[in-house]
């Protein structure tokens, strides 16, 4: 947590507090002391130049001066020239330097208020007797020896009277040759100090007007701190504006920074960080959870510790391409490369690899990787998809046509051995015939896997026990052992067991080639709760796993081990796992390999997981009822297997009436039922080649006749309409080539179920 800023304000407000009072003191002080200066300066003044005055009348004697009312002769000057009077009868008198500088005082104080006094310790005159701070200073005068020490300190004092303060200022004077004529008697010797000139100077004026200054400023010096007062306080301010935009920015950079770091660690990518030197920083969980590694763990350690080859690489085409960007401080854009995963595999990612450059230089690089490996096996197994839909229409195509061969073939067979004794040589040989008509029936059905036929007839099943089962059967007389892992709680399955059957035995039966020497087949069965592969319909999957350890596969046997006709084998049909790959896929499940050279083969299925329920077979075969004398409306467009159709239903006792289009089946069932010719059932071709097909038209029949009994016919059992013929007003259907007793069978349920 950041410190709290100091405030700072109240100091600095403080300190120009003080620092002005000082101020206002010391400039106070400064004035006062020079107003002292001044009036000191002014009275020494004086002194000069009275003492200048004395001088000058001392050196010549005195001087005459009119006598007066104001200018009287000097009672204590003992001279016998001290009045005298002209040939004109006026009468002058003697002023030696005392009495005229008596008399000068006497005009200053009259003239400008300034007091002047002569003064000694011994006066010849009482009024010059000194006062207390005179005599005080004259005694301290005569403490000196050194007339030059003596002139450069003087005396001065500011002294509180009762006429209010005054100044008081005295300089010694000395004894000249000049002086002796008058004070020799009192024992004076030139040089010595007999007394000093004492100038008075009243400070009311000059202190009134320096309250006054005062009063200015300290005015001036509050302006001046209320100034600088101001100027703390809008700095204060601005600072505090400055703190907090440092503060909101601050926020702003934290908040930034947390969504930035929830967005990394939250990101579906791995992302690592590295220093200049290419050691790891820190990585995001994703990275962690792809590479099997913690950020604590390879915090200072090399990318190379754990942005690791794959296996089937064999080297760096140079260094690690992270150290490569970082000398070559130059960017990598989106590369595909194979890395070693969490779980030690081979992954697929793209990267892309962006230097970090700071004031100082490259700082470090970002690894920013995704994981394609499923992406690939997807596109892989779209291609395939594509593929194998493009080889099952071509191969529907012709199953289909090839049906109808074989319908007329098997028809016609079964119809002349009917003519024939059981026990004659020919009714072999057709029965022989027979025998390869279901083999071919049962390679156009291979056929029809990979097109629009071949769609499972699904219902809710365990596949435990088929799993079991059909392991057993295959490997029953080999010396492969075989273990079953299947949870106690796996979910069923909606499936078409016999196609799910024929899936696990030609996987089992591929296990089987593959362990010559023998070996142990591992097949297990659990519950998953979600595959990349497989979208789950809401009750989760199932998961189907055999693995054996046989001689394993290529890489190149791999990519093409779902496509049809390739095999391996010298006897093989490379049918087999195009089948499975086709039949898992019809229900709507995955089905994936891998393998290794000389480590075996992994097959898993995984399929989505049914809604517990029970189904019953609505339609189970039931006892044959006699069709002789019935009506059968039969629309069929190939006459090869119109005409076998209705040799089976004349050997039945049907009549049959033969239609080649839809419209005309309309027609014909919509005349019998304004008449008393009634048709019993329609046996109806999905398929009709430039025209209505049997849907549309048992549609409009049932729409004339709600009543009316049709059977459904095609060489694709995968339509719609086939898996669910019931939904379109259908009692029955039939997948060709089909015998006459199937065809008998399908008859007589329909008529049941009505």
């Amino acid at each position: 947590m950041k410190d709290k800023p100091i405030a700072w304000a109240p100091w600095v407000a403080g300190f120009w507090t003080i620092l002005v009072g000082i101020l206002l003191l010391l400039t106070l002080h400064s004035g006062y002391k020079n107003i002292l200066n001044v009036v000191e300066a002014e009275a020494r003044a004086l002194d000069l130049k009275d003492i200048s005055y004395r001088i000058w009348n001392a050196n010549h004697g005195g001087v005459y001066v009119p006598v007066t009312a104001e200018v009287q002769p000097n009672p204590y000057l003992e001279t016998p020239r001290k009045t005298i009077v002209t040939t004109d009868g006026d009468t002058f008198t003697l002023i030696n330097p005392a009495y005229m500088t008596r008399l000068t005082f006497e005009l200053s104080q009259k003239t400008y208020g300034v007091i002047g006094h002569i003064t000694s310790i011994n006066p010849i005159n009482p009024d010059n007797k000194p006062d207390e701070w005179e005599r005080k200073t004259l005694e301290h005068f005569a403490t000196f020896h050194d007339k030059q020490n003596l002139d450069d300190i003087g005396s001065s004092e500011l002294i509180e009277t009762e006429d209010g303060k005054q100044f008081r200022y005295m300089a010694p004077l000395y004894t000249e040759d000049g002086c002796l004529k008058c004070h020799a008697k009192q024992g004076y010797k030139v040089g010595e100090v007999r007394g000093g000139i004492s100038i008075t100077i009243p400070m009311k004026m000059r202190l009134d007007a320096w309250q006054k200054n005062i009063a200015l400023l300290s005015c001036a010096h509050a302006g001046l701190w209320v100034i600088g007062l101001l100027g703390i306080g809008l700095s204060n301010q601005k600072y505090r504006n400055y703190l907090s935009s440092q503060d909101a920015l601050e926020r702003q950079l934290r908040h930034e920074r947390d969504q930035m770091t929830t967005t990394i660690m939250s990101i579906g990518e791995g992302i690592i960080v590295t220093d200049a030197s290419g050691n790891i920083i820190t990585m995001n969980p994703h990275a962690e959870q792809k590479l099997g590694k913690t950020s604590s763990d390879l915090q200072g350690r090399s990318i190379e510790s754990c942005y690791l080859l794959g296996k089937k690489e064999t080297a760096w085409s140079n260094q690690h391409p992270v150290i490569s960007m970082l000398k070559a401080a130059t960017h990598a854009r989106m590369q595909r490369r194979t890395i070693l995963g969490a779980d030690g595999n081979d992954m697929e990612v793209m990267d892309s690899i962006s230097i970090i450059r700071g004031e100082a230089g490259i700082s470090g690089a970002v690894v920013v990787f995704r994981d394609i490996t499923n992406d690939l096996k997807k596109a892989k197994e779209q291609e395939r998809s594509s593929r194998l839909e493009a080889i099952g229409t071509l191969a529907g195509g012709i199953a289909h046509d090839f049906n109808n061969l074989l319908m007329a073939m098997q028809c016609n067979i079964e119809i002349a051995q009917d003519d024939l004794s059981a026990d004659s040589i020919i009714h072999e040989t057709l029965g022989r015939s027979l025998k390869a008509c279901d083999r071919a029936k049962d390679l156009t059905r291979q056929l029809l896997t990979f097109s629009k036929g071949g769609a499972p007839i699904r219902k809710v099943c365990s596949i435990k026990e088929c799993l079991q089962e059909t392991t057993s059967f295959i490997l029953r007389g080999t010396d492969i052992a075989y273990e079953f892992d299947i949870d106690d709680d796996l979910k069923s399955v909606n499936v078409d067991l016999g196609q799910l059957s024929q899936v696990i035995q030609n996987i089992v039966m591929n296990a089987r080639q593959s362990m010559p020497n023998s070996g142990t087949l591992h097949l297990r069965a659990k519950n998953l709760n979600e595959s990349n592969l497989v979208t789950d319909g809401g009750n989760g999957l199932v998961e189907i796993a055999v693995k054996d350890e046989g001689q394993g596969m290529s890489d190149e046997t791999l990519s093409q081990i779902f496509d049809p006709y390739y095999t391996t084998k010298s006897q093989g049909s490379g049918l087999g796992m195009a089948i499975a790959y086709s039949m898992i896929r019809n229900h709507d499940g995955q089905v994936t390999i891998s393998s290794r050279e000389n480590e075996g083969t992994d097959v898993r299925i995984v399929l989505p997981a049914a809604i517990e329920n029970e189904l019953t077979d609505k339609y189970a075969e039931t006892p044959k009822l006699g069709l002789e004398g019935t009506l059968a409306l039969v629309l069929e467009d190939d006459e090869m297997v119109l005409d076998a159709t209705i040799k089976m239903l004349e050997k039945m006792g049907c009549r049959v009436f033969p239609v080649s289009t839809g419209d005309e089946a309309i027609t014909i069932y919509e005349k019998c039922l304004g008449s008393e010719i009634k048709v019993d059932f329609i046996l109806a071709d999905l398929t009709i080649r430039g025209g209505m097909g049997g849907k549309e038209a048992m549609a409009a029949i049932r729409a004339a006749d709600e009543n009316a009994v049709g059977i459904l016919v095609s060489g694709f059992s995968d339509d719609d309409v086939m898996t669910s013929f019931e939904s379109f007003g259908f009692r029955a259907c039939l997948t060709k080539p089909y015998s006459k007793a199937e065809l008998e069978s399908a008859i007589i349920n329909a008529f049941k179920h009505t």
